[in-house]
């Protein structure tokens, strides 16, 4: 193997994983907004008093109350 391939075989492999690291990192076209809707429930959690919560957002849309009154023929 000459000198030129060797340098051709490593530029290769450099930019292999250099595409592969940026094609596994999945861009968020809606960074700025998952940003602000983290920041709006951190102080949602605050104000209610509740322990800050890491959800996804499916997780973090559903707010459910539920008292012990609330389930029934157990008061």
């Amino acid at each position: 193997m000459g000198s030129s391939e060797t340098v051709f075989a490593r530029t290769s492999a450099a930019l292999s994983c250099l595409l592969l690291f940026a094609g596994l990192r999945k861009p968020n076209l809606n960074r700025e907004a998952s940003k602000k809707a983290l920041e709006h429930k951190k102080e949602i959690d605050k104000r209610l008093g509740r322990p800050f919560i890491q959800t996804n957002p499916y997780e973090g849309g559903v707010e459910v109350d539920i008292a012990m009154r609330d389930v029934g023929g157990l008061l």
